[in-house]
């Protein structure tokens, strides 16, 4: 049973022989010892060592009393493997040792089972890292074991692969090699384990990689994870460990696709058995990172990475040089993905690492501030980027008696940076120290050599010398043509020389200069589009300065063709980058003047697109205070084109309701909504017209308009205009359809807002139903999920509540990342959910963790006023940094206000009063300068300003305030709204503490009425607190009947509800109580 594997049947049997044979022979029979010996490996084998040890001892105890004297041997060698097991070492030793001694004065030294107790030996030592006593050990075990058994008996294969893994530690990897070598063919040909076969294969390849033999590592790595896959099975920690180095292996010889499935495999069983914080899953995802970033994806590989930080950090803290590497890693990731911001942010905390781990003036830090230099340069922060490079070349030459080729780079930079900030003798003294290294380093003819010509040339003509910079870029030009460089390398030079001859009024040499740049071998095939699209607008540019306008028409026609094709203007989703927009817009507007000559009609059409397409440029650039004026006058210029027609110009009327359309946008993403009601309502009436109510782009423009009168928060506009934009929809797409789906959301976000419960919950339900159908991304639906879970919160339907918004707090992480606003949102309203269940300790653990994401969101604003996350308090004062951080924000100051507002929540939540007035009253200004006055954001900040002056005991100035913030709320919102109610609420406490009782009582009997509206009367009492506060006011006013009256109804409800020993039953007997002695029934 135990050779076939069926342990659990072996071990019964031997159990029910021990049993038999005690009744037969007594308790200390000989046979009995071998009975429990062979139950003692059969636990050993099954990993119950406890049972194994007491099987052995009791094995041994017997084998004393007959003075067996080598069976006592074999019952300590025994002993000893179950001590290593356990870890106990120094006992495991003893036993060993004893053991040895034992057999070797019956045995003799060259007996077999000497050499087996050597090796549990050499097996102790080296699991201590005690090498050179293992050694000795293996040795004379291999020794003894090729004496008796011969060179290729498994025994002797294992003692190879043991003094294999000793010569790895010590790097002697020839000697290791061959040691693994040798026990592979004689594991092969026994196949008697292939776990350790697995093993040494694996530890074969690891040599093999370090050498950077990767075929051969491959191998090795491949066939070890078949044997452990057949050892120990695909979802062990064995197979992950040979699985990420045969990723590793295969991303050295550029094999990413393969690595990358390994790497998922080893991924996936970490994450099983150790969770997705453990340093071994963080391992994994380095090396899946580089192959993501080998395969140009980008996106996953920051995923990757930023998980792997994340680990590392909660593994090893915040400073190990480790992370300093990854940080390094991340910085130069996210340059590559153009997000420069997180770039810094992670060259920053690389640097900080570095200098505190290797010292302020180690080479390490030299090379992270280049890093960073780099980085804060293509960020236009050219001041700081040449403080980094000065700081870096600083350090190296601390390392270097002079400059080197590292050195000459950051050099250069220095240059550049200068240049842009105009200092540009500066820039030509970094230049000519560069090119005087580089010419020394570099051979003769080297295209750095030209580009830092070319880089002196600017610099020069920049001071006026154009005499000397045409010199160098007519040197360059010839090094560049001898070089054999690429067509765009070759016109930047020539369309700078040929701009030295514009700016010098030598515009015939510049023609030339730009017909010879055109006019270069397969110029169109192989030069890159932008230098294309640069060539022609320089072109036209110089032919309107010589009145050749026919031609420059051609020129600019050609270069606007360009310029929108490489920008992909088409689509509006893209962000266009900063070259990329300068370019186009200098485009349109040359487009523009040639357009303006001449003052027909068809001129003045052309001149309006014109003005439309360079708004739409400035849109797709985030400049949408330029967009809004050209949009502007393209609306000015299309108006007065339509005046002069003798009859409605359909086109025109198309072109002039395209405009207002997008107009309105760009005033909905400014939030000035009620100037974009105004265009998109002219918008709307124009398209109707032309296209009749059944037309995509009347719907588009309806569900425009909603969108603003929505962002308005006035709602019941907005729902009118969403049903009438989702029935079109549905007309002409059908139901399962993304724009359908769109209005249908944004319906039941309207719905749900207003306070309509019943509806709002149909509304979203049939949205999500379309979402899901239509698959679209849980991001894009997380907004039904929020509505969903405040109209459950305000129901006082709690449970279902919180299940909504902890999916909702899934997908946004999943999709957002840890320190995202939206996250934090998210966790106030799961806190608020709990404060509402009466668990307070965990709404204050959820508010302290959407604290923290705030202090970070505004840390990176804040400097010196910031604290690190871990720290218990919040910002000494937001009051400093709340002006640069608006002035940071200047260009979307809503969505900066809304941040300031949640933070201001949490830390009135969190106990910091006058922290969170700050914040407040911050968003509050900027609501007001931005918005109507009636909008619900007003309303919203005006009621959390009137909660803290509650709180700070000042009455009167509250009323005021909460009667604004109530009439704003009234105004947008059904009066069942549980806004409303808190704002009734709160009133009433306020005139009660002021002494208006009366008014208090008229507070608190909307609120009453409203919450009957939202709930019904059985749910309205459920929580029988406005009635409860109530019956104070009317006993305060002497109304001892209505009062009675009042706290009779709150004690049925109460008692039915909490029985009748509840602490809040006594709370309401004893009021009772006091109203009876005040109406004089003392009994």
């Amino acid at each position: 049973m135990e050779k076939m594997g069926y342990h659990s049947t072996a071990l019964k049997k031997l159990k029910e022989a021990l049993k038999v044979g005690k009744n037969v022979w007594g308790e200390s029979h000989m046979e009995l010892s071998n009975l429990m010996n062979g139950l003692g490996n059969l636990h050993k084998i099954s990993g119950e060592l406890g049972s194994a040890i007491d099987y052995y001892k009791e094995s041994l105890q017997i084998r004393k009393s007959f003075g067996d004297l080598l069976s006592v041997a074999n019952a300590k060698n025994n002993i000893g493997a179950v001590l290593a097991a356990l870890g106990k070492v120094k006992q495991a030793k003893a036993f060993y040792t004893d053991a040895l001694r034992m057999k070797t004065n019956l045995l003799g030294c060259d007996h077999t089972e000497i050499g087996r107790t050597l090796a549990n030996l050499g097996q102790v030592y080296m699991d201590e890292n005690e090498f050179d006593k293992a050694f000795q050990y293996f040795s004379e075990g291999s020794r003894i074991f090729r004496l008796n058994l011969g060179n290729k008996d498994f025994e002797v294969g294992l003692c190879a692969h043991n003094l294999g893994i000793i010569f790895e530690s010590r790097s002697d990897h020839s000697s290791a090699l061959r040691h693994y070598k040798e026990a592979s063919a004689i594991f092969e040909k026994n196949a008697e384990d292939t776990a350790t076969m697995s093993f040494t294969l694996h530890n074969m390849g690891t040599i093999y990689l370090r050498q950077q033999k990767y075929s051969r590592a491959v191998d090795c790595f491949s066939n070890a994870l078949e044997y452990k896959i057949d050892s120990f099975g695909p979802d062990a920690e064995e197979t992950a460990e040979t699985q990420l180095s045969l990723g590793n292996t295969l991303l050295e010889v550029g094999d990413f696709e393969d690595a990358v499935e390994q790497y998922r495999m080893s991924l996936r069983t970490r994450i099983g058995l150790f969770g997705s914080d453990h340093l071994s899953v963080a391992e994994v995802f380095v090396g899946l990172s580089s192959a993501h970033e080998n395969l140009g994806e980008n996106e996953e590989a920051a995923f990757c990475l930023t998980e792997a930080i994340k680990t590392r950090k909660n593994w090893h803290g915040f400073d190990c040089d480790d992370l300093a590497d990854l940080e390094l890693i991340a910085g130069n990731l996210y340059r590559d993905m153009n997000e420069l911001e997180s770039s810094e942010n992670h060259l920053l905390e690389a640097l900080r690492i570095k200098k505190l781990l290797k010292g302020e003036d180690s080479l390490d830090v030299s090379l992270i501030l280049f890093r960073l230099g780099i980085c804060l340069f293509e960020q236009d922060k050219f001041a700081e980027s040449l403080g980094r490079h000065e700081e870096s070349l600083r350090i190296r030459l601390l390392h270097l008696a002079q400059d080197d080729l590292e050195a000459a780079c950051v050099v250069e930079n220095m240059g550049m940076a200068q240049q842009k900030l105009n200092q540009h003798e500066e820039a030509i003294k970094c230049f000519e120290r560069a090119l005087a290294v580089k010419k020394e380093e570099l051979p003769g003819k080297h295209e750095d050599i030209a580009f830092l010509k070319h880089c002196l040339a600017s610099s020069h003509s920049e001071l006026g010398d154009n005499e000397e910079a045409l010199n160098l870029l007519s040197e360059a030009i010839e090094l560049k043509l001898s070089l054999g460089v690429t067509c765009d390398e070759l016109a930047e030079s020539i369309l700078d020389k040929a701009g030295i001859y514009d700016k010098t009024g030598q515009h015939v040499r510049s023609l030339k200069l730009y017909q010879q740049i055109l006019g270069l071998k397969n110029f169109a095939e192989n030069a890159e589009m932008p230098v294309q699209a640069q060539a022609h607008l320089r072109l036209a540019k110089t032919l309107v300065k010589v009145e050749e306008f026919d031609d420059a028409e051609l020129e600019i026609n050609k270069a606007v063709a360009l310029f929108e094709l490489c920008s992909e203007i088409s689509d509006s989703q893209l962000v266009l980058e900063k070259a990329e927009y300068k370019d186009l817009v200098d485009a349109y507007c040359v487009a523009l003047q040639l357009a303006m000559r001449t003052p027909d009609l068809d001129s003045a059409k052309k001149v309006g697109y014109l003005h439309y397409k360079v708004a739409n440029a400035h849109v797709r650039a985030g400049e949408l205070d330029m967009a809004v004026e050209c949009f502007r006058e393209a609306e000015r210029v299309q108006k007065a084109a339509q005046e002069q027609q003798a009859s409605l110009d359909e086109h025109l009327s198309i072109a002039l309701a395209s405009t207002l359309h997008n107009l309105g946008n760009c005033l909905i993403d400014k939030g000035e909504f009620i100037s974009a009601v105004s265009s998109l309502g002219q918008a709307l009436d124009i398209s109707s017209d032309a296209f009749g109510p059944e037309h995509r782009d009347v719907s588009d423009t309806m569900h425009c308009l909603a969108l603003a009168h929505e962002r308005n928060t006035n709602f019941k506009e907005a729902i009118k205009l969403f049903e009438q934009a989702t029935n079109i929809r549905r007309s002409l797409f059908g139901h399962e359809h993304p724009l359908t789906a769109s209005s249908l959301r944004h319906l039941s976000v309207c719905v749900s807002a207003i306070g309509n419960n019943d509806a709002g919950i149909k509304l979203c339900k049939e949205s999500l139903k379309v979402y899901q159908s239509i698959q679209q991304s849980e991001l894009t639906t997380s907004d039904i999920i929020e509505c969903l879970g405040s109209i459950h919160m305000n129901k006082g339907e709690y449970e279902r509540s919180l299940t909504c918004f902890d999916e909702l707090l899934r997908v946004r992480k999943s999709y957002l990342g840890e320190n995202d606003m939206l996250l934090a949102r998210t966790l106030y309203d799961i806190g608020c959910v709990h404060s509402a269940r009466g668990e307070d300790a965990r709404s204050a653990k959820v508010f302290k963790r959407a604290l923290a994401i705030c202090k970070s969101h505004f840390g990176g604003v804040a400097g010196t006023y910031g604290q690190p996350e871990s720290s218990p308090e919040p910002m000494a004062s937001p009051g400093p940094f709340l002006p640069d951080y608006e002035k940071k924000h200047e260009k979307n100051l809503l969505t900066a206000a809304d941040s300031m507002i949640l933070y201001g929540k949490l830390l009135e939540k969190t106990g910091h009063l006058d922290n969170a007035t700050f914040c407040i009253d911050a968003s509050l200004k900027i609501y007001r300068q931005i918005l109507s006055p009636d909008h619900l954001s007003i309303g919203e900040a005006l009621y959390l300003q009137g909660h803290a002056l509650v709180k700070k005991k000042r009455g009167k100035e509250a009323a005021d305030v909460l009667l604004e913030s109530l009439r704003i709320r009234q105004n947008c919102l059904l009066v069942s709204h549980k806004d409303v109610e808190d704002s009734l609420k709160l009133l009433a406490t306020v005139e009660n503490e002021l002494g208006h009782v009366g008014k208090a009582l008229d507070f608190l009997t909307d609120a009453l009425d409203g919450r009957e509206k939202r709930l019904g009367k059985r749910k309205r009492d459920r929580e029988s607190h406005i009635v409860f506060d109530m019956g104070k006011l009317h006993h305060q006013n002497s109304e001892y009947a209505e009062a009675l009256k009042c706290f009779k109804e709150v004690l049925r409800l109460r008692r039915r509800s909490q029985g009748h020993q509840s602490l809040h039953v006594a709370e309401v007997l004893h009021a009772l109580g006091g109203v009876l002695v005040d109406m004089g029934q003392y009994d």
